[in-house]
């Protein structure tokens, strides 16, 4: 029962994380049932499992003909080429030209030439000094050849045809990371008095109300505007260079003390001088 509530809970949660872009924990969720031990969800790790699949080569089977020996062409020699040799059978020949051959009048007697003619005709032989002779005729013949011709020798077998090669299928499947929720408290609400009889029809069971979290969308925070930095001129201030006062230079007067004539004092006793002390001088 947990089971089905809590995917119950995680359908619309991943629905509005994929439409936002959080695609990890939806995909969490979609896994769990994959990575879970009866009725808790077990989380894991992000791994990959490899499945090979092994797929028979697809072949159809034939009849043929296969041939163990072909047909080939037998030629015998009934009768070898060959002179043959006449001779005249019809009477005296008075005529000095040949009797013509063919006729009746020639009857075959020797196969070859043996009197070393070599040239198909007739020609006359003497016998002896009797003023008598024959006629004779060599011909040419022919080989007899018979040709035989030998058929086939096949039998037929069934063989089998490939169509598409034996082949393995690689599947590669991606689990993502599982993250499980964090454990909630079923309520335990026990009945507090048992009934005193047997009840004659099943309690109803009502199933759990669902409570659907309340999902808030991400704060969309607005791109952060950089103003540009504007750095003010230096203003340098002039300097101001005080004019050199200098004081007038007093020079004091110059007093120039009377001359003082001391009086000539004549006297017969000789008289001390008096001392006469200048006044100081002044000067600047």
């Amino acid at each position: 029962m947990r089971k089905r509530i809590l995917a119950a809970l995680f359908a619309p949660i991943a629905a509005v994380i994929v439409l936002f872009g959080g695609l990890t924990f939806a995909s969490a969720a979609s896994a769990g049932d994959d990575h879970s031990q009866g009725d808790e969800c077990v989380p894991s790790a992000a791994h990959s499992e490899t499945t090979y699949i092994e797929h028979p080569a697809v072949t159809h089977t034939e009849t043929r003909t296969v041939i163990d020996a072909p047909a080939w062409t037998e030629t015998v020699t009934i009768e070898a080429a060959h002179w043959q040799r006449y001779s005249w059978t019809g009477g005296p020949h008075t005529s000095d030209d040949a009797p013509a051959f063919p006729s009746s009048d020639w009857q075959p007697n020797v196969q070859g030439d043996p009197h070393n003619i070599g040239v198909v005709g007739a020609y006359y032989r003497s016998n002896g000094n009797s003023g008598n002779g024959d006629w004779f005729y060599l011909d040419w013949v022919e080989a007899v050849i018979e040709t035989i011709e030998h058929p086939a020798i096949t039998h037929e077998e069934t063989v089998t045809i490939t169509d598409e090669e034996a082949w393995t299928e690689t599947i590669i499947m991606e689990y993502p990371e599982v993250t499980c929720p964090e454990p909630t408290t079923e309520p335990t609400t026990e009945p507090t008095t048992e009934p005193t009889e047997e009840p004659t029809q099943p309690p109803a069971v009502t199933p759990p109300a669902v409570v659907l979290p309340v999902v808030t969308p991400p704060a969309v925070t607005p791109p952060a505007v950089v103003l540009p930095v504007v750095t003010p001129p230096v203003v340098v201030p002039p300097v101001v260079v005080p004019p050199v006062v200098v004081p007038p230079v007093v020079v004091p007067p110059v007093v120039t003390p009377p001359a003082v004539v001391p009086p000539v004092v004549t006297s017969s006793a000789a008289q001390p001088a008096p001392v006469v002390t200048a006044a100081p001088s002044f000067t600047g």
